[in-house]
């Protein structure tokens, strides 16, 4: 069931639309990007002054796409089909209807709060987009499913969310560009989320209370591009979620979520320019990937209780110090550190086996493999590439076994191969490349020394 026909909206958002003040929102049409048909919901601010939301001012952009929905109207009186509301007079729409078997869209009204108060169900997305005088959510407050994505964007006056927290079932709830939004106050009922929660692009949120009570969300918290955003401290009773990303938030210096202690799929922490520490002392599982990536003032990041992990990604912390996981015992994908210059310190002393490869690159201020003591298996390859400091492999003392290949090359100080006691086998091939220090003949023992089932490089 195709839930969007192509609506055009061009809503000025602030009383006066100046050049500077304007902001618009529209939706079209989502092309590829929804492959069931649906539409993009754009917003952003009318820096030439002439009324329209140019394709060069979109700041923000949402696709809502079309599914097979599984909410279903429940008696009263229902309405069929797309339900639009741009005007006081459209309430009357929605006068003593419980359900709109549909979708719902809300959109430059000029009231302060919504009406409906008779509205329980809407089986596709609820989109409330783009209404500048907008407060308060109360009046469409007693909606508790909605089959799709229940949006609220771009309501520049929106200084709170009252009116969400009797939804129980959703696919997805987004709350994006709300400039008014300082604090996430609205969603105190909420302990256990069972649909995606996503916060995104509200310039002003500068914490996530509201969230207090939130324990289990068992789909994915996206906390994405919120300037402002200093504090994690509402996520204090987090304890399970199924994804995790806090991303774009340049205020935010410190993160630490004490409670939580399974990740089913990823853990993110990116592009936090101001993160300084991340603290996860009860995490004792991730799923899938733990990717920290390009967090400019990161320095510390620690997961003592974490023991088992899919992928993990470090890449372009410039300051970036100590990695510790120090339970850590298996990584179920691969391992990355990646254009970490200030990088002394990587303590996983209990990790027995990486299950695909273990990369090192542009590690400059490592000089050997301390802090892996354990690791005894990599069931894929191993890689160590511009490492300008690394002298040899001590640390390295318990690997038996690279499934895959062994590539050591452009490692600028490397001499010997010194702490690789245990390697017996690589079942690919060993390439040894421009690796300066490195005596051709230390090379070529090493490579006498262990079962290589592939081909052997050295030059």
């Amino acid at each position: 069931m195709a839930r969007f026909a192509l609506i055009l909206v061009a809503a000025c958002l602030l009383p006066a639309c100046s050049r500077t003040e304007a902001s618009l929102v529209r939706a079209v049409d989502a092309g590829s990007n929804c492959p069931n048909g649906g539409v993009a919901i754009e917003s952003g601010q009318d820096t030439n002054g002439n009324g329209e939301l140019d394709d060069n001012e979109v700041q923000s952009t949402q696709y809502v796409c079309s599914a097979e929905g599984i909410v279903i109207c429940n008696g009263g009186v229902i309405i069929t089909g797309t339900t639009t509301i741009e005007s006081m007079d459209d309430w009357a729409k929605l006068a003593d209807v419980n359900c709109v078997d549909g979708d719902l869209i809300i959109t430059n009204t000029a009231g302060t709060d919504l009406i409906a108060p008779d509205l329980n169900i809407v089986t596709g997305d609820l989109i409330i987009a783009g209404n500048p005088n907008l407060t308060s959510l109360q009046g469409i407050g007693q909606v508790t499913a909605v089959g799709g994505t229940y949006l609220v964007q771009a309501n520049d006056a929106l200084t709170t969310l009252n009116g969400v927290s009797s939804l129980t079932e959703a696919a997805r709830l987004s709350i994006v560009g709300n400039s008014s939004l300082v604090d996430l106050a609205g969603l105190e009922g909420f302990a256990d989320l069972h649909f995606d929660l996503l916060v995104e692009d509200n310039i002003n949120l500068a914490s996530l209370d509201g969230l207090e009570k939130l324990v289990d969300n068992s789909r994915e918290l996206l906390i994405v591009s919120n300037p402002n955003l200093a504090s994690l401290d509402a996520l204090a009773k987090l304890r399970s979620v199924f994804f995790l990303q806090i991303s774009g938030s340049t205020a935010l210096q410190s993160a630490m979520l004490p409670a939580l202690t399974k990740v089913d799929e990823r853990v993110l922490f990116n592009t936090n320019t101001a993160l300084q520490s991340i603290s996860l002392p009860a995490l004792v599982t991730i799923g899938d990937l733990t990717q920290i990536d390009d967090n400019g003032a990161l320095t510390t990041f620690d997961a003592p209780e974490l023991r088992t992990s899919g992928g993990i990604a470090f890449d372009r912390d410039n300051t970036l110090q100590s990695v510790t996981m120090a339970n850590l015992l298996f990584s179920t994908a691969g391992m990355t550190f990646s254009s970490l210059p200030e990088l002394v310190t990587i303590a996983v002393p209990n990790l027995n086996a990486v299950a695909t490869s273990l990369q090192f690159s542009q590690t400059p201020a490592r000089t050997n493999f301390i802090g892996f003591s354990g690791l005894q298996t990599i069931g894929g390859d191993m890689i160590v590439t511009s490492d300008t400091t690394v002298q040899d492999f001590t640390g390295l003392s318990m690997l038996r076994t690279i499934s895959g290949n062994m590539t050591v090359t452009s490692d600028a100080a490397l001499q010997s191969f010194n702490g690789l006691t245990s390697l017996t086998d690589i079942g690919g091939s060993l390439t040894i490349s421009n690796d300066a220090m490195l005596p051709a003949s230390t090379a070529m023992n090493f490579a006498a020394s262990v079962a290589v089932h592939g081909m052997v490089s050295i030059h």
